[in-house]
């Protein structure tokens, strides 16, 4: 029930165990929410991005291009960031 549009970008790493869970709960909040995007990024195919980000551990969501959370987060996890 988000009032405004949002994005989430979620940096990840293929290698990455908890990255998996993050991006699950992150899509499944983008398929329930017309007002949401998530958008997984393969952080070691876009070194521009992990710089501009300062991304030093994965995963990382970016929300709105104002909020990083670091470490694995679950679909509650990010809906309650969310609200």
């Amino acid at each position: 029930k988000l009032k405004n549009d949002s994005e989430m970008k979620i940096f990840v790493s293929l290698a990455c165990h908890h990255c998996a869970a993050t991006v699950i709960g992150a899509q499944h909040l983008a398929a329930m929410s017309p007002k949401l995007t998530a958008t997984m990024i393969d952080a070691n195919l876009y070194p521009d991005l992990v710089e501009k980000y300062k991304i030093e551990r994965v995963p990382m969501v970016v929300i709105n291009e104002e909020k990083t959370l670091l470490g694995e987060k679950s679909m509650e996890d990010l809906a309650a960031i969310l609200e």
